[in-house]
């Protein structure tokens, strides 16, 4: 199938826009605006409207070194664990983190608030509309005044550093004050610039010129200078963001980069802007029959190419993107976090065929490996490479729970992404420069401290399952199933690397002994059996458990409780070391770990934990459960801007009610629980619609991506699918789930042959770009052509916010 024409995809995204009926008085309800390296959101009456501004430049980085300290150190921590000397351990290991909470806390990894382009009117409105144009990442509005009105327009560039505000008043209203503001701070916050001796940032206003600059940390400074030109009615002010080391040199950089701007010309600018993300929009569409679930996707994705593209110098998306706290400390630092967050963020990316939107993930790591190394030198007493659980853009340890801050889990989950796109580009050489050394690199670590012990089988010492105990001492323990599912992915893949590039290793013959005699998964009965067993007589014999079992978090400790953190089924999603379809075993046991989640509930659990579930439920082919999973996140965590909360913010009883603590990986992973729907392709083999609701009986979707490089196109119409086009991007053998109902017709589209296919498994070899239609029928052309179904008003445009409530 072939791009999906102007007209349709503008009729298609502009249904999703967010529309806004009232005011946005807080910036979590705000038009957030970005290009992957400089963000905006917009919020405010009037009196004023707000511009939060944010850079990806702008990082505290320093941290109190863990080496410095002798004692913190693997082999010494798990001697004093194993001797039963717990409080030593404990305060040998939280010494960095107690520092924190101090009233003068040390420097350590952190986003830093910028502040805010301020527009002022005199009078207060009286109506408020806005638009966020998806396809052309723009945002508009009206602010109606007593006697007139004025409307706002405004860009963050696709293409540089420049955001460009267009302001129109009529007569009867005055033109705004435009002045540029510091962060807004609250008491933590300045506490922590206190101790970390930051000087207050300077202020300079000439005519039609406003610079905010700020020296801090240590030899690092930026600049914001905001231009504005004037006319009867009209305002456009340009702004742009520079970081660097010394702010003479930062604001004269600004000050050349927008008089270069201004001869570029605005509509030249304009027309490079909409270009850009209309080539993003392009490479792929879906449509589904529920339209809050199609708008989620389609915000989020436009939220991702916001917050992570390729690009010089470009970083991965933080935990709340380019849209930092305004007024208070970001939450969690807006750092990023490796035992989870930074992970799920870049789920949608391959199978939305949007690959070159994680460029900026693997570059940061692979740039940063010296630094990895460097950790695990003074942690492990050897250069391993370790991702810490929290770290700065460059590596940058930062003092928290020490059970995930020297975890080899975050590096190799990490470098679970890169698998992922040789996977789904068949990219030689990025496995031959990039994933297979990364990889080699990230299980050193496992193998450093594995044993094998009397029963003949290698034992993960001394690891936690993250988030579980909340880094208390008894998170430690041997064989937690997400570092054995993790060093089972690594070997794994690391041998079929070696294999495809036909490399001699030294090291292959040890990856595949350890991998031979790992230690097996710990299971146990699930909660649920464990409740029926009480309700027998003592007559009634118990059912075997083993015939429905679930994982532990590790031998001896089964998932006692409701959970947020689903580290121990990371071999079912995503890692798949589990499969279902591989076994009537593993397909009981993943069907016992649904039973297990469910019974135990979402007492605590987040925000991240029911897209997860969701993706785990859609491997064990229960469709029902991933889309209940996935609408539970829709109700309960999600701003009407999209803003994903963290917490069940609005207290409906699906997890702990707590303030709004806004990051963005969730609403990514949502995104991926919707493609998940849609196509699976793991283990080398293509589903089309495989955990689609039994209610939906239409869906379609154009150009998704599939493992093997198979780009992948499919529409179902009353509850029959029409066709499946795919289009090779590196040949080989093609194998389809079979989702028609008769004989099936294999065409080539490029030599018009075809053939007939039979069997619950299409199997047919492929051309290097070569092109080819499944179907079951005769197809009419007007069959293939993307469908955009006219909504009714009340089912588009669901986010915004509203006079009345959606959802």
């Amino acid at each position: 199938m072939t791009a999906i024409p102007p007209d349709l995809l503008k009729r298609l995204l502009r249904r999703h826009d967010l529309i806004y009926e009232r005011v946005p008085l807080e910036w979590t309800d705000g038009l957030p605006l970005a290009n992957g390296n400089m963000g905006a959101v917009i919020w405010g009456d009037g009196r004023p409207l707000c511009l939060t501004l944010d850079h990806y430049g702008v990082w505290e980085t320093r941290t109190p070194w863990p080496g410095d300290d002798p004692e913190f150190n693997y082999r010494n921590l798990r001697r004093l664990f194993e001797a039963g000397r717990i409080e030593e351990m404990e305060a040998i290991a939280l010494r960095r983190r107690n520092q924190r909470f101090t009233d003068e806390p040390p420097p350590h990894p952190s986003r830093l608030s910028l502040g805010r382009l301020e527009l002022q009117w005199p009078q207060p409105t009286k109506a408020y509309d806005a638009r966020l144009d998806l396809l052309r990442a723009r945002a508009s509005g009206t602010l109606k005044f007593g006697a007139g009105k004025a409307t706002f327009s405004c860009i963050v560039d696709s293409t540089s550093d420049m955001l460009q505000l267009d302001i129109r008043c009529d007569s009867s209203v005055p033109l705004p004050e435009v002045r540029l503001r510091p962060a807004a701070t609250d008491a933590f916050s300045r506490k922590h610039f206190r101790s970390w001796k930051y000087p207050a940032p300077k202020i300079t206003q000439t005519e039609g010129r406003q610079v905010l600059t700020r020296r801090y940390s240590v030899g690092k400074a930026y600049s914001i200078v905001a231009e504005e030109r004037r006319s009867a009615g009209r305002l456009r002010v340009s702004l742009t963001i520079v970081t660097g080391t010394d702010v003479e040199a930062t604001t004269e950089e600004a000050f050349q980069f927008l008089a270069e701007r201004r001869q570029r010309g605005v509509g030249k600018r304009r027309r490079e802007h909409e270009a850009d993300w209309h080539r993003f929009w392009s490479r792929s569409a879906i449509s589904l029959p529920e339209s809050h679930l199609e708008n989620l996707y389609y915000v989020e994705m436009y939220k991702h190419y916001c917050s992570s593209r390729p690009g010089p110098g470009h970083i991965p998306v933080t935990l709340q993107g380019l849209w930092t706290t305004d007024g208070a400390w970001p939450p969690w630092r807006g750092s990023y976090t490796t035992d989870m967050n930074t992970q799920q963020s870049y789920w949608p990316v391959y199978t939305s065929n949007h690959l070159e939107s994680a460029e900026p993930l693997y570059e940061m790591y692979w740039r940063n490996l010296p630094m990895h190394r460097q950790i695990g030198s003074y942690f492990y007493g050897k250069e391993i490479a370790i991702i810490t659980g929290e770290h700065g853009p460059g590596g940058e340890p930062f003092p928290g729970f020490f059970t995930d801050e020297h975890s080899p889990g975050a590096g190799a989950w990490t470098a679970h992404h890169f698998w992922l796109h040789w996977r789904y580009s068949q990219d030689r050489r990025f496995l031959r420069e990039r994933a297979y050394p990364f990889m080699k690199d990230m299980v050193q670590a496992y193998l450093h401290i594995i044993e094998k012990r009397s029963d003949g089988k290698y034992h993960i010492p001394f690891t936690d399952s993250p988030e579980f105990y909340c880094g208390r001492p008894n998170s430690m323990g041997d064989d937690n199933n997400y570092d054995l599912a993790l060093l089972r992915f690594l070997l794994e893949a690391l041998l079929e690397a070696r294999q495809e590039l036909k490399l001699r290793e030294p090291e292959r013959a040890h990856w595949a002994e350890v991998l031979r005699n790992l230690t097996s998964c710990a299971i146990v009965p699930t909660g649920l059996h464990e409740y029926e067993v009480q309700g027998l007589s003592v007559h009634e014999p118990a059912p075997d458990w083993r015939q429905r079992p679930c994982l532990a978090i590790r031998p001896g400790l089964p998932l006692p409780h409701t959970h947020r953190h689903h580290s121990h089924l990371i071999g079912i999603y995503p890692l798949g070391v589990i499969d279902p379809e591989r076994s009537a075993a593993e397909r009981r046991l993943v069907e016992g770990c649904l039973d297990d989640l469910v019974f135990k509930g979402p007492g605590e659990w987040g925000a991240f934990s029911f897209p997860w579930a969701a993706m785990i439920a859609g491997r064990a082919g229960n469709a029902r459960m991933a889309h209940r999973f996935l609408q539970a996140y829709l109700d309960g965590f999600v701003m009407p801007n999209s803003f994903n909360t963290n917490t069940d913010y609005q207290n409906i009883g699906l997890g702990p009610p707590r303030g709004v603590a806004m990051t963005l990986e969730t609403g990514f992973a949502a995104a991926a629980a919707v493609l998940e729907m849609l196509l699976q392709s793991h283990h080398d083999l293509i589903r089309v619609f495989p955990t689609i609701p039994p209610t939906w009986g239409a869906a379609q979707f154009s150009n998704l991506r599939a493992e093997g490089a198979f780009i992948v196109s499919a529409r179902l119409v009353d509850y029959r699918v029409l066709f499946v086009e795919i289009v090779s991007e590196a040949g080989g053998i093609c194998r389809v789930r079979n989702p028609f109902d008769g004989d099936v017709t294999l065409a080539d589209l490029d030599t018009g042959k075809s053939r007939p296919l039979t069997g619950d498994l299409l199997t047919f070899r492929t051309r290097r770009g070569g092109r080819y239609r499944l179907s079951d029928r005769k197809v009419q052309k007007k069959d293939l052509d993307f469908a955009v179904a006219a909504l009714p008003a009340p089912q588009r445009n669901w986010f915004g916010l509203k006079k009345r409530v959606r959802f």
